[in-house]
């Protein structure tokens, strides 16, 4: 806090309203009693009294200080004061002599006493109003500086565009702006169900599970490569229940649009599961009703192909198989893999 160093009240900026004049105030610490009784024992090192603090320093604390607030000499003063000889006419000093005498104040003797108590009002009143001024600007400097600035600027400021969130390029947007085909509550929130045929193509959209970077068409040609063979039959099966949108009540949206393609084989069936409006995978699945050497077989190459190093051979993929009871359930690289066995029943999930 900020003291007053000739009457060691508190003040505010640099003038002191008791003293009504401008001074350099005393910065003390908050917790500083002013005016307090002091013990020499436990206060010896006190800020107030100490002069080896750094409050010696002050401007109260240096010679001369007291005539510079105060003026005049003061007790201790040894300066003198002369005032240069005047030569009076003889009947002046004789006039001046008994006017003296009988007591009666001259004008001279008057004029001056006004004067100098005129020049004491106007200085305090000038004080006064100077003080108020400088506390004024001292407190709304900054508020004034940013109102002169912006008087004056010539800056011109372009504020910035506000780029406004267009849903209907999401496929959240799309959904909402064509005619689903069934509406369902549940506890879950609400579904609403979609004909495949009106999203079928939309190849910038995709729905919210895990996508590989590949097509349906794509995983064909690359499976049929892969066997050597083409499957004797295909089938499509897309559904307005696998092709909806959850507006849920107890977590996030949920929007999942699946077509599933069957490709039928000799010994076994492959199954792929695609986004119905972008064709990107969302998985497959190998799957024989009787396995046989050579579904394993197709099944270690396909998986050293997509997860390198998994299985070192195929006696290693049917061991770990056995030994997780016909169960394997294993995340690699953000791919799921599941392998399920029971008797002769063989299948194989690979997942985004």
């Amino acid at each position: 806090m900020k003291i007053c160093p000739v009457c060691e009240k508190k003040i505010e900026g640099r003038f002191c309203p008791h003293c009504f004049r401008f001074v350099t105030p005393w910065d003390v610490s908050d917790h500083t009693y002013i005016n307090k009784s002091h013990d020499a024992g436990r206060d010896k090192d006190c800020d107030y009294h100490n002069p080896k603090t750094r409050y010696s320093r002050q401007e109260y604390m240096q010679p001369g200080y007291e005539k510079r607030v105060y003026g005049g000499g003061g007790a201790g003063s040894t300066k003198k004061q002369t005032q240069p000889a005047r030569q009076n006419h003889p009947a002046q000093a004789a006039r001046q002599t008994s006017k003296r005498g009988s007591g009666v104040n001259t004008p001279d003797s008057v004029k001056p006493s006004r004067i100098v108590l005129i020049i004491v009002i106007a200085v305090l009143v000038i004080n006064v109003i100077l003080g108020i001024v400088a506390n004024y600007f001292e407190n709304n400097y900054d508020d004034l500086w940013r109102k002169e600035n912006t008087a004056y600027s010539t800056e011109i400021t372009i504020p910035e565009p506000v780029i406004a969130l267009d849903d209907s390029r999401s496929i959240k947007g799309y959904l909402s702006a064509i005619s689903y085909v069934k509406k369902e509550e549940s506890y879950l929130g609400t579904y609403y169900y979609y004909n495949p045929d009106d999203i079928t193509g939309l190849t910038e959209y995709h729905c919210d599970n895990g996508h590989f970077d590949l097509t349906s068409d794509e995983f064909y040609d690359r499976f049929v490569q892969f066997y050597g063979e083409a499957p004797f039959m295909t089938d499509e099966v897309s559904s307005e229940e696998s092709n909806y949108r959850l507006d849920s009540t107890v977590g996030e949206d949920v929007i999942l649009l699946e077509t599933v393609y069957v490709w039928e084989y000799e010994t076994f069936d492959v199954e792929v599961y695609a986004d119905t409006a972008s064709g990107e995978l969302h998985g497959y699945s190998f799957t024989a009703d009787e396995a046989d050497d050579a579904f394993y077989e197709m099944l270690y190459r396909w998986c050293d192909g997509e997860l390198s190093g998994k299985f070192a051979s195929v006696e290693d993929l049917k061991e770990k198989v056995s030994s997780s009871g016909g169960y394997l359930n294993e995340t690699v690289d953000g791919i799921r893999l599941k392998i399920f066995q029971m008797s002769d029943y063989v299948s194989m999930d690979i997942l985004k």
